[in-house]
């Protein structure tokens, strides 16, 4: 009885977790900076050039683990960071 009852919450826990998450994948309504009351833009990066922007981005480079001991090595290889449709993709 303990089982079934535990099955059943953990299926209906895990079903509206699946729920939540797809529900977020949806069109979502742009809304425009002005429309934010109480706060103001400091920075932003509309991404519409051909190359990433060097004088607002930069690339660590180092092979010590990003300083959490992480087993990898940062680079500024153009196929790591690039823009793509309006879009900055980081790999």
């Amino acid at each position: 009885m303990i089982m079934k009852t535990f099955s059943k919450v953990t299926i209906g826990i895990l079903s509206l977790g699946i729920a939540a998450t797809s529900a977020a994948e949806g069109d979502f309504t742009e809304i425009s900076y002005a429309e934010a009351k109480g706060w103001q833009l400091d920075w932003h990066d509309e991404f519409d050039g051909k190359d990433v922007d060097e004088e607002k981005w930069g690339w660590e480079q180092n092979c010590w683990g990003g300083g959490n001991n992480e087993l990898q090595c940062y680079t500024d290889r153009v196929k790591n960071s690039f823009l793509e449709d309006g879009k900055l993709i980081i790999r």
